[in-house]
């Protein structure tokens, strides 16, 4: 994802929501509708701050999911709510993508990890 406006930071999300339609050879869109990235370590406040300011500044963007790895919580901001941030903690929630609908609970991307037995 690139902003018109900034060519310094460029976040490589882990899932996007884009546009159906992509050129062959296509590296980068300028649309996104959904992003989820998978924390790391060095993800401080301070990142996170800047890769969400890079997201919202993208005007089609709905809504952002941070995904921890170290736990089973996400933050959830979404553009409807004034990318209020969510806090995520219930593994059972679905979770409702406005614009693309339930993409599935929160325990969904921990399957098979140390963090949970699997889930029915």
């Amino acid at each position: 994802m690139l902003t018109p406006d900034d060519d310094t930071c460029n976040p490589e999300p882990d899932m996007t929501v884009i546009d159906p339609v992509v050129e062959m050879g296509q590296l980068y869109t300028e649309r996104c509708y959904f992003v989820a990235e998978v924390l790391s370590g060095s993800d401080t406040d301070w990142v996170l701050s800047a890769k969400l300011g890079y997201y919202q500044r993208h005007d089609n963007c709905l809504s952002v999911l941070f995904v921890r790895q170290g736990r089973i919580a996400a933050d959830f901001h979404c553009r409807a709510d004034g990318w209020a941030k969510v806090e995520l903690l219930d593994s059972m929630m679905h979770i409702d993508v406005p614009g693309i609908g339930d993409i599935g609970r929160l325990a969904d991307p921990y399957r098979f990890t140390p963090l949970t037995s699997p889930v029915p």
